[in-house]
């Protein structure tokens, strides 16, 4: 089984066992505040959205870990929150794996590690460039960016997500 496969599989499980509360022996938890930079919703977002937001953090925590893990890095990843207020879940869908922005927040992490297990030059850029990501919802003139070691990933919930994913890896690459 290649090395992606196995990192995919691993996420898969990692996820899986977040949902559940339950991690497999040997795996460590993730610690919210360190890979994550966690932070509370503000204070005037209904319960319903802070709820969101906490699982939100929970689970991107789970794929920053891998994400760390695989390139040797302590990239930290957070999220624009004013940007994502309203658009948590897809009409008639619950749960943030049923939405496409979810998805394409997952991929702007999982690129990262991808290109980390691909090959030693491509681990080397991801390390040398790369401290922080920054995911926000997509809004007038919002673009990619790289910026000072900060890679800022825009979520399109009007592409799809394999469509999105290809840009974004076409971004990622051209910049490192």
């Amino acid at each position: 089984m290649s090395q992606l496969c196995i990192s995919r599989l691993a996420a898969v499980v990692v996820l899986a066992a977040a949902f559940t509360g339950t991690m497999p022996t040997g795996t460590a938890h993730a610690s919210l505040a360190t890979p994550t930079q966690a932070g509370k919703a503000p204070a005037d977002w209904t319960l319903q959205e802070r709820e969101q937001w906490a699982l939100m953090e929970k689970e991107i925590a789970q794929y920053v870990n891998l994400l760390n893990e695989k390139c040797e890095t302590k990239i930290a990843v957070s999220f624009d929150k004013e940007t994502f207020r309203g658009n948590f879940m897809e009409a008639g869908k619950t749960g943030l794996a049923a939405s496409r922005w979810w998805q394409s927040a997952n991929e702007s992490v999982g690129t990262l590690r991808n290109l980390c297990v691909a090959n030693a030059t491509s681990k080397a850029a991801v390390k040398g460039k790369v401290t922080k990501v920054v995911i926000q919802h997509a809004g007038s003139g919002r673009a990619h960016q790289l910026a000072g070691g900060t890679i800022t990933a825009v979520v399109d919930t009007a592409a799809a997500p394999r469509e999105w994913q290809t840009k974004y890896q076409e971004f990622v690459k051209s910049k490192l």
